[in-house]
């Protein structure tokens, strides 16, 4: 018997709708470059698992000179990674990653 092979959710979101975030605001993009499994709503930018299974999130955010920022990757309500930074004299960028297990429809 052939296996067949299941394409794993994924997606890939760069450029937010806005610059200036409020803390605890779900950051929203406005270019989609992939949902594969249609997990990624990008009118509230939540995405929801469509299989359970264990994900990797990955965030990587920039800011301008002079400027610092905090963001987090959320899963259901707890926060599974962090970063902060800042730098007075350029402009700055970090990552983080998370790998979680997630039931269907959870994110």
């Amino acid at each position: 018997k052939e296996k067949q092979f299941v394409r794993p959710p994924a997606f890939n979101v760069h450029s937010p709708t806005d610059l200036t975030f409020a803390t605890g605001e779900v950051i929203v993009y406005k270019e989609k470059l992939l949902n594969v499994g249609g997990g990624y709503d990008k009118t509230t930018g939540v995405f929801t698992a469509p299989t359970a299974g264990l994900y990797m999130f990955t965030a990587h955010m920039c800011n301008y000179k002079g400027r610092s920022i905090s963001y987090g990757i959320v899963v259901g309500v707890n926060l599974v990674a962090s970063s902060s930074h800042s730098d007075n004299d350029n402009y700055s960028c970090s990552s983080v990653n998370a790998v979680v297990s997630v039931n269907k429809g959870g994110g």
